[in-house]
């Protein structure tokens, strides 16, 4: 499935950032083109994973089989959770990248998973979607990264904060 080379393309983006240049306006949402291409890859995947809203209950992309972050051929929707967690694995620990910057990103995916819910289908993706954040997409834990997903975690809205506790849940057993 194509999703899957957003994780090559976010890895070249974040290779090649470079926000030093005295012209760039840091207050603009997006103030280089490489950060508008990341900013629109997680888009895109959000746009992905919220397919789900507007598929038939029949339709064999909407059914999760697996909880575990692992890739089923026909589930558009779940593949776009765990290319998620991968893309957040490269970008959130990108020191090159300024941490308000991240953050934002960071919240966009959250508030995706905030906005799934958590009953039936929709509970089923939103569990995928947090066991592919906190174990990496399928890669699985990894404790200096888990370390930066605590710290990102203890920066996001409090409200937000709020309507997460399954993902806090799984953040702290993953990580302590």
């Amino acid at each position: 499935m194509w999703l899957y080379y957003y994780y090559n393309v976010l890895k070249e983006l974040v290779a090649i950032f470079d926000e030093s240049n005295e012209a760039i306006d840091h207050t603009n949402e997006w103030p280089t083109r490489a950060s508008y291409l990341i900013y629109t890859i997680f888009s895109n995947l959000v746009g992905w994973v919220e397919l789900i809203d507007d598929l038939s209950s029949d339709s064999s992309h909407r059914t999760v089989e697996s909880l575990l972050p692992r890739h089923e051929n026909d589930k558009i929707p779940k593949s776009a959770g765990l290319v998620l967690g991968l893309c957040l694995k490269v970008l959130l620990p990108a020191q090159t990248i300024n941490q308000s910057f991240r953050s934002y990103i960071y919240e966009i995916v959250m508030r995706s998973i905030r906005d799934l819910g958590t009953e039936g289908d929709h509970g089923r993706m939103r569990t995928v979607m947090i066991k592919s954040i906190v174990g990496c997409g399928p890669l699985g834990p990894d404790k200096a990264y888990g370390a930066v997903l605590v710290d990102f975690w203890h920066r996001t809205d409090d409200i937000l904060k709020a309507e997460l506790e399954d993902y806090e849940a799984a953040l702290l057993e993953a990580y302590g």
